[in-house]
């Protein structure tokens, strides 16, 4: 979830700040910013281009752990 975070925070979709309790333990809370998302034709064809077909006859890319 860290790095998740981290790369949320790097694209400025959320802001994070570091708090020391009385007990010197340091916590980062994160905010949600304002920010807008529009959806257009270009911006859907840009992230197609990102997706990965399926072989339906191979399965999966990912493969599972069991």
């Amino acid at each position: 979830m860290h790095i998740h975070l981290r790369r949320l925070e790097a694209v400025g979709l959320i802001i994070g700040s570091l708090e020391v309790s009385a007990y010197g333990k340091a916590m980062k809370y994160y905010l949600v910013t304002d920010f807008a998302l529009q959806i257009t034709p270009a911006a859907v064809a840009q992230a197609a281009k990102t997706l990965t077909n399926r072989d339906p006859e191979k399965g999966s890319a990912r493969k599972e752990h069991s």
